[in-house]
């Protein structure tokens, strides 16, 4: 901000992880998620990485006579200063605990990462691509290394697969766009046969082109699994208080450890809170299908696989996903 003693870049430079320190885990209650703080010193304040907040930064003070303590978020701009006048008074439990009080009140919304205008240019791009094969426009969009990395007719061969197996696609309005950085984007596209996941990065010319183009295709599971997923996330929603079991309904194979899967049933009930069954995100059309499982608390995936020949489950898996921070810009 103008008259600001120190430059941005001054104030960017002090953040920059220097020395790391040990990772903190902590658990409210069983059940709870984990509030997981990580980071490091950097030059003259210290830079924490929080699973839920993402980028915190801060520093404690302190003399014979007063203690302080000062944390903030970037991505939303609010902080919490605490002063006490108790030698080197331990305030930073006091501090962190009142910044996430306002965290969780959302006083101000944090910035998430935005696609750039040359990303949002270049999806509409892309989309068209899927729609229509054109060379002069692959050719305009593309950076030098995608035809080195898989020849453009190749490429043009699997998109008409694509097509072929899911029919015509349109933008996933129940998915949203997400960026984590503001030159890469991933989205979903909905098709009368399935999904298709689409991630693009551009690369630093000017202006941009394409460098990475990936596609995933995630056929319509068959009827016998996505009922199959319907009766598992029935049995985890137990609003009479008991336990939730493994559906009697649903045959599994011999190999299938029962004891051990309702003990994965229990656990995610008690850790994950409401559950409802969201879209595919992988599978083969056929035999395996991914679901995921849109959560009270965090994320998790139901995997699937049949025997089609004797009509049974083969494989059963609940599968949280992998812990990260927000993409907050």
């Amino acid at each position: 901000s103008a008259g600001h003693p120190l430059s941005r870049a001054t104030r960017r430079e002090m953040q920059q992880p220097s020395v790391t320190f040990d990772v903190a885990v902590e658990f409210a209650s069983p059940e709870a998620e984990p509030d997981l703080e990580g980071g490091a010193y950097g030059f003259g304040l210290f830079a924490l990485e929080d699973l839920r907040w993402g980028r915190l930064v801060g520093h404690s003070g302190g003399y014979p006579g007063f203690g302080s303590n000062m944390r903030w978020h970037p991505a939303s701009g609010v902080g919490v200063m605490a002063m006490a006048n108790g030698r080197y008074a331990p305030a930073a439990l006091l501090v962190r605990d009142l910044l996430r009080s306002l965290l969780e009140a959302e006083v101000r919304p944090a910035r998430r990462v935005a696609a750039a205008s040359a990303t949002v240019a270049a999806r509409a791009a892309v989309e068209r691509l899927l729609e229509r094969w054109d060379d002069d426009e692959a050719g305009a969009l593309f950076a030098m290394n995608v035809e080195l990395d898989d020849p453009l007719p190749r490429r043009r061969t699997a998109i008409e697969r694509l097509r072929a197996v899911h029919g015509p696609l349109r933008p996933d309005d129940e998915e949203p766009a997400l960026s984590r950085s503001p030159f890469q984007l991933e989205w979903w596209l909905r098709g009368e046969r399935g999904r298709v996941q689409v991630e693009i990065l551009l690369d630093p010319e000017l202006p941009p082109r394409v460098q990475t183009l990936n596609l995933t295709s995630v056929p319509e599971p068959p009827r016998e699994l996505v009922a199959a997923a319907e009766r598992i996330v029935a049995a985890l929603d137990c609003r009479d208080g008991e336990a939730p079991t493994w559906p009697r309904d649903l045959p599994v194979d011999t190999a299938v450890d029962r004891r051990r899967l309702e003990r994965s049933m229990r656990a995610a009930e008690a850790r994950f809170g409401r559950i409802h069954l969201g879209p595919a995100v992988a599978g083969d059309g056929d035999r395996a299908a991914t679901f995921r499982l849109r959560c009270a608390r965090g994320r998790l995936d139901l995997h699937l696989e049949r025997d089609p020949g004797r009509a049974t489950l083969t494989r059963i898996e609940l599968r949280p996903a992998p812990a990260a921070a927000p993409d907050f810009d």
